[in-house]
């Protein structure tokens, strides 16, 4: 082999039969020698000496090649979130070994920690060199938040709800708490507060990010509900002393404009209705007070949601 790598060993020979001396250029008198040759083209000259005293000079020349260059990369790019694309591309060789086990000029790699990749590259000669470049990966955030409470009603026209941050490693957050109603609709606190003021099912949005950008977000449904509840007296006493006259059954967050209240005799006659709920039975039917009895009385109405609602039973008159 007469081109050789830096650095890559020979042995040359001259071994002769008959004969009894060796004599090299370099010095050297046996017939066998090893060298690691330098980057220039070396010519070695061997003089072989016979028992008959007649001599033979031969030569071989040995040429190393210049020092291949380790590879340079260009990183697109050099840092990342966890997980993310990075491109990773030396400059040109005949061949490429990457520690991936990728033998490519490029290599895409998706690193969740920060990663060295090695490569060793050779020449059209075979003469090999190899370097290593590294992949900064910085770790991603992790979303998280609570709503104080998930089932919330309005009062006075609004539901304060305050949400609570566990995000981990973040940097700056960003809320969408997903209201039409609001111009107040995000929020970059880590813990805001936020008033809604229509009643529904609402999907509310983390996004946070670190210093380095990378990002990660998370949702949570929240419940606004109007309040509802509906007492019906099961007595009263219309007797004219001034107390308790009037049944009136009372609620919060009843739909008035859809109430119908009518009560009935133990025959199953009507004796009064209304569509009003401020408005109550004072005892009479057509105006005669009615007997001292049980009175039937179904309720129709709804939610301010829209859901329905009916009540059925009874209310006693005493006198």
């Amino acid at each position: 082999k007469d081109t050789l790598c830096p650095e890559e060993p020979v042995t040359i020979s001259a071994a002769s039969e008959g004969a009894i001396s060796y004599e090299w250029n370099t010095g050297a008198t046996e017939p066998i020698f090893t060298l690691v040759p330098d980057s220039v083209v070396t010519t070695f000259v061997c003089t072989t000496t016979y028992k008959n005293g007649c001599t033979r000079t031969d030569s071989v020349t040995v040429y190393a090649v210049a020092t291949i260059e380790p590879p340079t990369f260009i990183l697109e790019p050099a840092e990342v979130c966890a997980g993310d694309r990075a491109m990773i591309t030396a400059n040109e060789y005949a061949t490429y070994h990457w520690s991936t086990g990728a033998n490519t000029q490029s290599i895409t790699v998706f690193p969740q920690a920060t990663t060295t990749y090695a490569l060793t590259v050779a020449d059209e000669v075979g003469c090999s060199s190899s370097a290593e470049t590294q992949i900064i990966v910085h770790p991603m955030p992790i979303a998280a938040f609570a709503p104080e409470s998930y089932l919330n009603f309005l009062e006075d026209g609004g539901a304060d709800l305050q949400f609570i941050d566990f995000a981990e490693n973040s940097f700056n957050w960003t809320y969408d708490f997903g209201d039409q109603w609001s111009n107040a609709n995000t929020s970059n606190e880590p813990a805001p507060l936020h008033t809604y003021t229509h009643s529904g099912i609402y999907t509310v949005t983390q996004w946070v990010t670190s210093d380095f950008g990378c990002a990660d977000s998370v949702t949570h449904l929240v419940s606004i509900q109007k309040p509802f509840y509906f007492y019906i007296p099961n007595s009263f006493t219309p007797d004219g002393d001034g107390i308790n006259e009037i049944w009136r059954p009372l609620g919060e967050g009843v739909d008035e404009s859809n109430y119908v209240c009518t009560i009935f005799d133990r025959n199953g006659r009507m004796i009064f209705q209304t569509t009003t709920l401020t408005q109550g039975w004072d005892g009479t039917d057509h105006g005669k007070p009615v007997p001292c009895a049980a009175y039937v009385y179904v309720i129709q109405t709804s939610t301010m949601d829209a859901v329905p609602k009916e009540y059925v039973g009874t209310v006693t008159v005493i006198r």
